[in-house]
């Protein structure tokens, strides 16, 4: 447009391209912390929640996302408390709380509008608003409970998230 290095000449390029504002936001980060959990059972302690063992040294990610036959973590490096403590008392599972983390986000939103002068007192702007251009999905995190037939897989997606969209608008300025 006008004062700017491309369509600066007049005529039907600045008249449709000049004067255009793109904006956009990208986010990434990386998955939220969840727990792990098992049955209680075995602490006939009304009330309280129980973690699982850990049977596996290390705990291999596999990052089974959308589909359900591959869990987002190994699933067999855990297991169900079996056993009490020596002396007959009752033994917690040892998995620490939040101790393994969902998956990542990536999120790209993109806007663009241009304001034209109606009037010396009015100004009209139009605006486009696209929302998660890339239709990324974004995931829950998977099933925490050792007893679970689903332990490990993610089975939603999170709704504070939305699908692509796009909005369009007009703001009258005076």
């Amino acid at each position: 447009g006008a004062g700017k290095k491309f369509s600066n000449s007049g005529g039907v390029g600045q008249a449709i391209l000049g004067g255009w504002q793109i904006n956009g936001i990208f986010s990434s980060f990386s998955g939220g912390m969840f727990n792990l959990s098992a049955s209680g059972s075995s602490l006939n302690m009304p009330g309280n929640s129980q973690r699982p063992d850990q049977v596996k040294p290390n705990v291999e990610m596999l990052g089974g996302v959308g589909d359900r036959s591959t869990p987002f973590f190994d699933t067999t490096a855990f297991a169900n408390v079996t056993s009490s403590s020596p002396g007959g008392g009752v033994r917690f599972g040892h998995v620490g709380r939040n101790f393994l983390r969902g998956p990542g986000v990536v999120n790209m939103d993109l806007s663009a509008f241009r304001t034209f002068q109606v009037t010396e007192n009015f100004d009209l702007q139009f605006r486009l608003e696209g929302f998660n251009i890339s239709n990324t999905p974004h995931f829950n995190n998977p099933n925490g409970s050792v007893t679970s037939s689903n332990f490990g897989r993610i089975t939603s997606t999170n709704i504070n998230f939305k699908e692509r969209f796009f909005r369009f608008g007009l703001r009258l300025s005076w």
